[in-house]
């Protein structure tokens, strides 16, 4: 029986090719440190000393970058409320204009 991360490293590996097939160029895969990715980044070549994983039929390197969970609340509660700072609205709608 596969594991979890067997089955993430599969799904990783999947999307990697499938975006590449029809003309994407993937770059970094990001997520956090779980022990589930790691596992699976470990089954794709990933270490310490490597942070670039051996995806098949890929021409470049896909590296991986991890993000911590501060970062991503942040995010995540920045995509859902405005910020007021002295008067002047932070908001999502001007990140989602300008790119």
């Amino acid at each position: 029986m596969e594991t979890g991360s067997g089955i993430l490293a599969r799904l990783i590996t999947a999307c990697i090719q499938k975006l590449s097939n029809v003309g994407l160029s993937v770059r970094c895969v990001v997520c956090d440190q779980a022990a589930t990715n790691i596992s699976a980044l470990e089954q794709l070549g990933f270490s310490e000393s490597n942070p670039v994983l051996e995806v098949v039929q890929v021409s470049q390197p896909v590296n991986v970058v991890f993000v911590p969970h501060l970062m991503k609340n942040v995010r995540n509660n920045f995509s859902k409320y405005d910020i007021d700072i002295g008067g002047k609205v932070c908001s999502w709608k001007f990140v989602r204009r300008t790119s």
